[in-house]
């Protein structure tokens, strides 16, 4: 709340009476209408009035401890709470410049002043409490806040010291552990070469024996699958060779059907041929002959 929210709740709170408005009816229907309204909202007026004892109020920043860590705003909101939680009004003085009726004036607003106090400052007084109640609890949860910063800072300190010295020690933990382990590895590795090699060793004069003796027996299965496959394949040539042999034999014996069937034909049709020609030249020496021979014997005659 704003410092003029709360200047205006106090100056709603109190009467300031002057010479000039003294209006005693007024005065008083203003008190009725009071305790009318604080009947009907159910306030109990009973037990007088109760001041608020000085270890009540609320305790402000200034306690020597150190600034909470807070926004400026929150900050200047705090200090005002805590400068204006008490809206009781004790500068309030009744007086009066008048020199003859002043005493009587001053008499009667006391009185009034008395009266109207009667019902309106344990409404003041409980608005008092409870704002003190509320400037503690602030101020007590500004120091709580305060104290975990405090504890905070502290603790991330810790953390970063703590965190810097577990990788400092993790870090030469570490190495130390990667070199023996290097040399672990390496002796291992050594090791475990000269067995191999020894193991290598033993298993080539071995080896080469075995070689030796399955090479022998390979050669010898080798040579006997030879003769076994050079007899199958005779045998197989030697029957191939007679299929063959008398395949070509009957083709042979076919053509040469075919071929002397071919020739006889040719060399009848050549010597029917040939008849042909023949006799035609007979016919032709015969039509040139015959006349010529008649035509001599003719002339022989003569």
């Amino acid at each position: 709340m704003s410092g003029d929210g709360w200047e205006d709740k106090a100056l709603d709170n109190t009467f300031e009476i002057r010479d000039e408005e003294i209006d005693v009816e007024e005065i008083m229907r203003r008190i009725r209408e009071n305790i009318r309204k604080r009947k009907e909202a159910g306030i109990c007026l009973e037990g007088g009035i109760e001041e608020v004892h000085q270890d009540q109020a609320p305790r402000d920043q200034d306690d020597g401890t150190e600034p909470v860590a807070l926004s400026p705003e929150v900050r200047k909101d705090l200090d005002y709470v805590n400068s204006n939680w008490d809206i009781e009004n004790n500068s309030y003085f009744i007086s009066s410049h008048r020199q003859v009726t002043g005493r009587f004036l001053v008499t009667g607003r006391q009185l009034v002043h008395g009266e109207v106090r009667r019902y309106v400052d344990p409404a003041i007084w409980k608005q008092k409490e409870f704002n003190a109640s509320a400037v503690r609890l602030l101020n007590e949860v500004a120091r709580s806040v305060e104290q975990i910063s405090a504890k905070l800072v502290d603790i991330e300190g810790a953390i970063q010291r703590m965190r810097s010295e577990i990788s400092d020690d993790c870090n030469g933990q570490i190495g130390r552990a990667k070199s023996e382990i290097l040399r672990g590895i390496e002796a291992e590795i050594s090791e475990t070469r000269s067995e191999i090699e020894a193991e290598l060793s033993g298993l080539d004069s071995g080896i080469e024996g075995r070689i030796d003796v399955k090479v022998g027996q390979t050669k010898a299965e080798i040579c006997s699958e030879l003769e076994k496959l050079g007899s199958e394949i005779e045998e197989r040539i030697e029957g191939t060779v007679g299929e063959a042999r008398a395949e070509i034999e009957d083709e042979m014996r076919r053509r040469i059907i075919r071929i002397n069937s071919t020739v006889d034909d040719r060399i009848d049709a050549k010597v029917g041929q040939s008849r042909a020609e023949f006799e035609a030249g007979i016919s032709q020496l015969d039509s040139v002959v015959f006349p010529s021979l008649i035509r001599v014997s003719m002339i022989g005659s003569m």
